[in-house]
């Protein structure tokens, strides 16, 4: 969250949105993929029941951390000048347009050379 970090108007914050709909899935399986001591015990086996339970999340439950919460710190400075919101979908659909939007936002200089770097190293072909 937002309130979480330290923050001065000096510092630029990036933070990456990403559709509640496929959060919801990858920390259903990341819970999942852990040891059943942690979490396994807790965690339905229908992700319907999951799904429900995390959207309905209340900021005094434990058993899930409130997405809904963590986006609305994010939202509601979205407009300061040293906060840029980068949307997951932008940097999959057009990753050098992102790539465009946060070097202008962190005023760095990339030029096309630096740029096909950026984008060849920032794929999952590269990561994997």
């Amino acid at each position: 969250m937002f309130e979480a970090l330290p923050y001065y108007p000096e510092w630029k914050y990036i933070y990456l949105v990403r559709d509640g709909r496929d959060v919801g899935v990858s920390f259903y399986h990341h819970l999942g993929s852990l040891l059943p001591k942690y979490f396994h015990e807790n965690l339905p086996e229908d992700f319907a029941d999951f799904w429900d339970d995390w959207v309905e999340t209340k900021e005094d439950k434990v058993d899930y951390w409130s997405y809904w919460k963590h986006i609305k710190s994010w939202w509601q400075v979205r407009n300061l000048p040293n906060v840029l919101l980068v949307h997951y979908q932008n940097l999959i659909s057009d990753k050098s347009q992102e790539i465009g939007r946060i070097s202008d936002f962190l005023n760095l200089d990339i030029n096309q050379s630096k740029k096909e770097v950026v984008l060849a190293k920032s794929s999952i072909e590269y990561m994997k």
